[in-house]
């Protein structure tokens, strides 16, 4: 993931610019997705921090064989989207808007802003024995065809957690 080159703020006048006065658009959202991995906590609600690699593994492979085998690992992993509205995900319902248990101080409206958080599945996050307010460490992948696989971990606050009836399959930071 590569941070925004723009100044801070800058993304967002852009974004008013196009939907002021315009005929055209009446709203601008952002929606990009890669895969990901849980590498684990990094830190808790209560000040614990924990000693987590700065990198995502990689097994090692026989160049004889090719770099397919990781690619197609990657493709088997969960969708991470980066987000600046619920209403840019169709895979997700109407039910976010308003069923989303947000950490004091963020909301939906938390979406639009230029900082790390995440949303996880409330299932998900039991599983895992995450809790609101903890700091999660996400590996992600992008791969790029005929390139390989790009991938670097960060670390997310989580900020939220939704109702998810199906499989987990998603989670949410917020956009670009």
């Amino acid at each position: 993931m590569i941070r925004n080159p723009l100044p801070e703020g800058a993304l967002l006048s852009i974004r008013e610019d196009l939907t002021e006065d315009s005929d055209f658009f009446e709203d601008v959202m952002l929606t990009s997705k890669m895969h990901y991995t849980l590498m684990g906590l990094s830190s808790d609600t209560e000040g614990h921090t924990y000693n987590l690699a700065r990198r995502p593994d990689v097994p090692y492979h026989s160049n004889r064989f090719g770099y397919d085998w990781f690619e197609d690992k990657v493709r088997q992993m969960p969708f991470i989207y980066f987000i600046d509205s619920f209403a840019g995900v169709p895979e997700f319902s109407d039910a976010l808007l308003t069923d989303t248990i947000w950490l004091e101080g963020y909301s939906n409206d938390s979406l639009k802003n230029l900082e790390y958080f995440v949303v996880l599945p409330d299932r998900y996050a039991d599983e895992n024995g995450i809790e609101l307010g903890d700091t999660v460490r996400l590996a992600l992948y992008l791969t790029i065809p005929d390139r390989g696989v790009l991938m670097e971990a960060y670390d997310f606050v989580v900020a939220g957690t939704y109702y998810q009836a199906a499989v987990h399959r998603s989670s949410i930071p917020p956009g670009l």
